[in-house]
């Protein structure tokens, strides 16, 4: 390869005549060594790079964008070519600024940036501050800043950029975000840590004063004026959330410092607030794990509690300090078995655990089986609990109502525990019992929650029938999680075939979701194995595929007409075709198989235009991420067929 008439074969509009060896798999690593060999003359590396700078694709942009980034990764291999400014500033003005009626495609700036990192550093870092001394916007001053700091570590002028923006900007968001920058770049920097030093000490701001507090715990290790400053704070601030950021910030720097550990267990003894609490616990256990102070103020503080919820988090805030600690397994134990359901509804703290049905139950459960694993009273508690709930669900008792998820989660720590740990055999089947009398008397009421079960069950029998019955059961009558279901099935030998007859017989021509879930379901060389044992099945599955591609394309279609049509913006954006249409487009990143991507991509290019980047421009980049995509993964002639078919 000694000829770059060779690498770069082409012939304007008639691609499919030549290689484009250019955008061939295999062949970047011999570009960039072609431009590093001494051997080849310059003029003809130079030929190579007009070629490429000035390539144009006439199929939307994406393999000029290709080409482009090629020969600005070559100018790192021949930083003597003529068009080495003119490359780095275009990665620059792609990175960072804004052209006629859009921003740059997001992956076009994402390719750019990774761009700067691998072309030639010299030019990268001078294009980089006279940006930072010609931009008039303050977001790209900060952007390119970091950028600059990240590229060339301690770099002056990004930093003294950033502490520029610092002193002129008043709004307290925008702050914080400097803040950040100034996090990432300006470490050992003594005008950043005295700038942030002076904010976090006038600012009357709590959240502004903290991000200050968590960018000096990043840029002032071993700093004598960050840690004076710190310590300061903390003896005037005591027992809240900034307190807590303060102490972390000081340990960060100086992992020893007893102020910060004397903060952090005042904490532990003061604070109202769990999410304070948790926090403050386990950053003292990772810096020291048998702080003694924080053990004895935890124990004394769980002997005068009296909430669940707080005796729970106290007992294995001292279980992370050590598990042995008397009374602390007793203590969750009891919790679990004699609380009353404590809903996150009636929680506002709790805001931030979300999620599930019952936070107690969860916390509790969760405690238990990190602490003590293979432990035969709390296996044992977590059983009592699940039948104690099975007890509630038969007699049907209406004041008192069976908790589900967190029994199934008890279900699926049991199942955990048996998968690492020896137990005798009637502990075990005293698990299995109990799990298939819950599939059993809780049957249709939660089906995401019997999925699991039968699923924990299955791995422990895998001809158990119950489980297998839920299972098929579930594909047969439940769209969204049928295919759940049906997954967990194909995974067992002797039952995959019953599972994909199932899915197939059960489609219907709308319902597109679950006929492109086959190609999760089964990668092509499993579907290889199936055509070679049952030709038919193959057949019915490519049918199903192919009949969830075409109403893909079907509904791309009225989507473009919906954009535009008047009625539908005004009755809201959510409208039940833009639903059933999300519904398809979530199936895009399923379709792995090439041959469908010339017919997806002559279906998306007519949403690449000005008129619907305003009419929905998230559409509009949903499309081209899509579309960036699929041109990584065909060959230049396929594309441009597709473009122009």
């Amino acid at each position: 390869m000694n000829d770059s008439k060779y690498i770069f074969e082409c012939e304007l509009n008639n691609p499919e005549q030549v290689k484009y060896r250019i955008f061939a798999p295999d062949s970047k690593v011999k570009i960039l060594y072609w431009f590093s060999r001494d051997d080849i003359p310059k003029q003809q590396k130079e030929d190579l790079m007009r070629a490429l700078v000035h390539f144009d694709d006439n199929c939307g942009g994406f393999y000029r964008y290709r080409a482009y980034l090629l020969a600005a990764e070559a100018l790192s291999y021949f930083p003597e070519s003529s068009f080495g400014d003119a490359i780095v500033k275009q990665l620059l003005d792609w990175s960072y600024l804004y052209f006629g009626w859009q921003l740059f495609p997001q992956p076009l700036v994402e390719a750019a940036r990774n761009t700067l990192l691998l072309t030639d550093k010299i030019r990268v870092i001078k294009a980089f501050e006279i940006l930072l001394r010609n931009t008039p916007s303050r977001l790209t001053l900060q952007s390119a800043a970091v950028k600059l700091g990240e590229f060339d570590a301690g770099n002056k002028m990004a930093i003294a950029a950033l502490i520029l923006l610092l002193d002129v900007t008043k709004d307290k968001y925008k702050l914080r975000s400097i803040c950040r920058s100034i996090g990432k770049i300006g470490v050992g920097n003594q005008a950043a840590i005295s700038v942030v030093v002076d904010l976090m000490e006038t600012t009357e701001d709590k959240n502004l004063c903290c991000e200050g507090i968590t960018t000096l715990g990043k840029i002032g290790c071993g700093n004598q004026t960050v840690t004076i400053a710190l310590e300061k704070f903390l003896q005037i601030n005591r027992g809240d959330r900034i307190c807590s950021d303060a102490a972390k910030a000081l340990l960060l720097i100086d992992s020893g410092n007893e102020v910060a550990k004397d903060a952090l267990v005042f904490l532990l003894e003061s604070t109202q607030e769990m999410y304070l609490l948790i926090k403050a616990v386990e950053f003292l256990q990772e810096i020291d794990s048998q702080n003694q102070a924080a053990i004895k103020v935890l124990s004394e503080r769980l002997k005068s509690c009296k909430d669940d919820c707080y005796r729970a988090e106290i007992a294995a805030s001292v279980g992370r300090f050590d598990r042995n600690q008397s009374g602390i397994k007793e203590a969750l134990i009891e919790v679990l078995e004699n609380s009353q359901e404590y809903s996150l509804l009636n929680l506002d703290n709790f805001a931030l655990f979300s999620d599930n049905e019952s936070y107690l139950y969860r916390r509790v459960i969760m405690h238990l089986v990190q602490l003590y694993p293979d432990n035969k009273d709390v296996i044992n508690s977590l059983i009592s609990f699940i039948e104690k709930n099975l007890k509630i669900s038969i007699d049907g008792c209406l004041s008192v109502k069976p908790n589900i998820a967190a029994s199934s989660l008890a279900i699926y720590a049991l199942r955990n525990i048996f998968f690492h740990t020896n137990f005798d055999f009637k502990l075990y089947q005293k698990f299995l019992d109990t799990s298939i009398r819950y599939l059993q008397v809780e049957q249709g009421k939660q089906p995401i929650f019997e999925i699991g079960i039968a699923e924990a069950i299955l791995q422990f029998e895998p001809d158990n029938q119950i489980a297998m019955s839920i299972l098929i059961g579930m594909v047969q009558k439940h769209i969204y999680i049928g295919t759940r279901a049906a997954a967990i099935l194909v995974n067992f030998e002797s039952h995959y075939q019953q599972a994909i007859n199932i899915l197939v017989e059960s489609q219907y021509l709308e319902n597109i979701g679950i006929l492109l879930e086959y190609i999760k379901l089964f990668p092509d060389n499993y579907l290889n194995k199936i055509a070679k044992e049952g030709q038919t099945t193959r057949v019915v599955i490519d049918e199903a595929i192919n009949l969830g591609i075409q109403n893909l394309l079907n509904w791309i279609e009225e989507d473009k007409q919906l954009l535009f049509d008047s009625e539908y913006k005004i009755l809201g954006y959510m409208s039940f075709e833009e639903k059933r249409f999300c519904q398809a487009w979530e199936n895009l990143d399923s379709i792995k198989n090439k041959g469908y991507f010339p017919q997806i991509v002559k279906a998306l290019k007519g949403y690449l235009t000005e008129n619907f980047y305003y009419s929905n421009s998230s559409r509009y980049d949903e499309v081209y991420q899509l579309m960036w995509d699929y041109s990584e993964n065909m060959s230049y002639q396929d594309f441009y067929q597709a473009w122009h078919g």
